[in-house]
């Protein structure tokens, strides 16, 4: 009977201490989310539940507020509907604890100062003093923000000889392909390393030629011809968006002519396909004839950069 009795006791002790667990209040814990650009720890923190499994048996209530800039994070931090800051500048942080703002810093896990770039379109703009009477856009007060005014003050000039344009990152590169900005301040470390979008139409081509040869080495395969196609896919993904903003490139301020021949040249491309099927080659000696054109693509648009890079390093009254 004591045994009964001790059992029932302690099953109502511990309903009770689950009662008042489920009845207390989880505390609001804020942690700004920042997936640009390709911000990995942030993107696998979020997707895992990392801070979740963390943080949630200490009472808190995780949310994560899509915030990229580092001054709208400060500023969230400072009206109190931010407590983590999850990836900031040090600039936007040097510029909160200066207002007055209590921060402290937890942990550092990324410099990444080649990452961050300053991109224009006009092939007249080679260096920073060649801005000055232009318009850039970008976040203020931010490490890029930062790297823009060093930059004019190594060329001896003041900011205000540049207009500056408080806007985002993505905006801002949107605002510069349409052509109503000069320069946008971006940051995009795999565009940077790859060499912009002649370098991503020549990763496409030789990633797609390197699939069709796969598959000429293994027909008779399906796994082998599935993981092939999918590398000749993920190439051809990568080279047509890069081809198309290149012939917009190359044909401004006439991008409606550049876009019709990119057009035109797909076009003849599809037109090829059925006079190859019917041209009496065998499958494998098809695909082999299709990479090697693949790569003497690859080949041309990097001629084709270097001689553009070239003929716009001349003086312009050499020309």
């Amino acid at each position: 009977m004591k045994k009964v009795l001790a059992l029932g006791l302690g099953v109502i002790i511990s309903l009770c201490l689950l009662a008042a667990g489920a009845g207390a209040e989880e505390k609001p814990l804020a942690i700004t989310y920042v997936k640009s650009p390709l911000n990995i720890p942030s993107i696998l923190e979020k997707r895992l539940g990392l801070l979740e499994a963390e943080f949630g048996p200490l009472g808190y209530a995780v949310s994560h507020p899509e915030i990229t800039s580092g001054a709208q994070q400060s500023q969230a931090m400072a009206a109190g509907s931010v407590q983590v800051a999850n990836c900031i500048g040090g600039t936007s942080l040097l510029i909160a604890a200066a207002q007055g703002l209590d921060v402290r810093i937890a942990g550092i896990y990324s410099r990444s100062p080649r990452s961050f770039c300053l991109v224009v379109k006009d092939p007249a703009i080679r260096t920073i003093a060649d801005l000055k009477g232009k318009k850039v856009a970008g976040p203020k007060g931010t490490v890029l923000h930062q790297l823009l005014l060093a930059g004019l003050k190594r060329e001896g000039m003041e900011a205000s000889q540049v207009e500056h344009i408080e806007m985002g990152i993505p905006a801002a590169v949107a605002a510069l392909m349409s052509g109503s900005i000069d320069g946008a301040l971006a940051a995009g470390p795999l565009t940077r390393r790859l060499g912009g979008n002649t370098g991503l139409a020549r990763m496409g081509f030789l990633v797609a030629g390197l699939g069709l040869v796969a598959e000429a080495l293994a027909p008779e395969s399906m796994i082998g011809l599935g993981l092939a196609s999918l590398v000749f896919v993920t190439g051809i993904a990568l080279a047509v968006p890069a081809m198309i903003a290149l012939f917009g490139q190359a044909a401004t301020p006439r991008r409606g002519s550049g876009m019709a021949i990119n057009g035109f040249v797909l076009f003849i491309g599809a037109s090829l396909g059925p006079v190859l099927a019917t041209a009496g080659l065998s499958f494998t000696i098809l695909l082999l004839v299709i990479a090697l054109l693949l790569g003497i693509a690859a080949v041309f648009v990097t001629l084709s950069a270097r001689a553009t890079e070239s003929t716009t390093a001349k003086d312009p009254k050499e020309s």
